[in-house]
């Protein structure tokens, strides 16, 4: 899954629409939408490639065309958690997550000139220094703390937040 091979989309592949941080999906499946669907409205729209799950890929378009946007429902990155199957769920998370890495990596914090994604890796580098910039990995992690047939929680202290007991992250 995490390696990167870009290529060119074909059926099945999975492509993302974006518009004001929402991931635009299919209105009648509630899933990103297939190459097939939106190919014809895609000639000149520079697309990039994301991942692959198995033998899918997934990329992202660069604007959304409005034959495309008729067809769409606005959705928060929220929503991925009790979207199914999870694996899809998982799909459009970390698709949503690069869209934001790429969006904010646009120009050089080096130099400030215009990037553009690396052929080789899932980078972004600038043309006029060479300044390479990798997408940010935040790790996490969530441990159970046991005593015997104990389990140690955690309860939230700040107002409005999550209310039950958590394990330690």
């Amino acid at each position: 899954f995490n390696e990167y091979k870009p290529t060119e989309p074909r059926q099945g592949d999975a492509i993302f629409f974006y518009e004001k941080g929402d991931t635009l999906l299919d209105k009648e499946t509630g899933q990103p939408f297939l190459w097939e669907q939106v190919c014809m409205f895609l000639k000149d729209v520079p697309l990039t490639y994301y991942f692959r799950i198995d033998e899918q890929c997934f990329f992202a378009a660069s604007v959304v065309p409005e034959e495309v946007k008729n067809r769409t429902i606005p959705t928060s990155w929220t929503a991925f958690r009790t979207m199914q199957p999870e694996w899809m769920a998982f799909a459009c998370i970390t698709a949503h997550q690069l869209h934001g890495w790429y969006e904010a990596h646009q120009f050089c914090g080096k130099c400030g000139h215009r990037t553009q994604h690396d052929q080789v890796e899932r980078a972004v580098r600038c043309p006029n220094c060479d300044h390479l910039v990798y997408p940010t990995i935040s790790p996490a992690v969530i441990v159970g703390v046991t005593h015997g047939n104990r389990l140690l929680l955690t309860k939230y202290s700040r107002p409005g937040s999550y209310r039950n007991y958590a394990l330690i992250a």
